[in-house]
């Protein structure tokens, strides 16, 4: 059986994380950006990496396997509806699958895995999960106890990437954020709202410190301008962040805990200590099932861990895809 690929697809309705096969050529990715948006392939104008990239292809590429493009488990892409034709025959007669989703059975947490711990092999303390409140003002809380020591300042976190897109036009324009501005700036100041891997770099510039967000699902590694002498982590978890530390034992109150480090740049035989540990601690995480999306089997909109557990118990669901 073939391996699989695990991307995330922003559009104008959400966020949904999918999967395809990881032979899966390009049509075949393409088809399933439409089964699930319902924009047609001739319409679809794709963004990928950060700052975002035109995914750039033409007839020719459409049996070519997908990854050749740059693409990688973990990855986001950002769909635009560029408009005009539909799809011409020529497309459609490239696709060879039925659209479909692939939908991973998920297991909705049934505790909260605070404190969890793994040891750093270099035996210099704990690397720790501080888990912050399921309000969708997640990622702003994370990055607040992360950077500040309190999660408090999670609205003015969210200020500084309003203020950081109306002060730079030029780079945060219609095309890059897949909204418009001014409506983005509004949503995103609202609680309801979430953040992603926008508000995670802008934050990383407004305090000149890396970030780096782990992913559970996929163990992969998303860095935020490592070119700054300090960084920070946070796990990330399907529908919510949380923040990590180290701490020179697992029971170590909080005052003892350290969550600014400095970045390291490791020889090629030499592992990141604080990323092998961050490592060990996301693949324990995704044993634990600490990794939720939404519900892939009756579509609805679930807004955090929480709404994802009671919906699970309430209907019986178990396929979750981040919306």
């Amino acid at each position: 059986m073939d391996s699989e690929i695990k991307l995330r697809l922003r559009f104008a309705d959400g966020m949904r994380i999918f999967s395809i096969p990881s032979k899966s050529s390009l049509i075949e990715l393409l088809g399933v950006i439409e089964g699930i948006s319902g924009v047609a392939i001739g319409r679809q104008d794709l963004r990928i990496g950060y700052p975002p990239r035109l995914l750039q292809f033409d007839s020719n590429d459409f049996t070519k396997n997908a990854l050749d493009f740059g693409l990688s488990s973990g990855e986001q892409i950002i769909l635009n509806d560029k408009g005009g034709d539909s799809a011409g025959s020529d497309v459609r007669a490239h696709i060879e699958t039925g659209n479909s989703i692939s939908k991973t059975p998920v297991t909705p947490p049934t505790r909260s895995p605070d404190g969890h711990s793994v040891e750093l092999n270099t035996g210099d303390g704990y690397l720790i999960l501080r888990v912050v409140p399921d309000d969708n003002s997640c990622l702003f809380s994370a990055i607040s106890l992360a950077l500040l020591g309190s999660i408090d300042e999670n609205y003015m976190m969210r200020g500084i990437v309003a203020n950081t897109i109306q002060s730079d036009p030029e780079t945060y324009n219609e095309s890059f954020l897949g909204h418009n501005p001014a409506e983005y700036v509004e949503a995103i100041t609202r609680p309801e709202n979430w953040g992603g891997a926008i508000e995670l770099s802008i934050l990383s510039h407004a305090f000149k410190t890396c970030i780096i967000s782990v992913d559970i699902a996929t163990l992969r590694n998303d860095v935020y301008n490592e070119e700054y002498e300090n960084r920070i982590f946070v796990m990330y978890s399907g529908i919510h962040y949380d923040a990590l530390s180290i701490a020179p034992s697992p029971d170590a109150s909080v005052e003892f805990h350290t969550t600014v480090l400095p970045s390291f740049t490791a020889p090629p035989d030499l592992p990141d200590p604080l990323l092998e540990a961050c490592k060990q601690l996301a693949s324990e995480l995704r044993q634990k099932r600490y990794y939720t999306d939404t519900c892939g089997d009756c579509g609805q909109a679930l807004e955090g861990e929480k709404m994802a557990t009671a919906h699970a118990k309430s209907t019986g669901h178990s396929s979750f895809s981040e919306y």
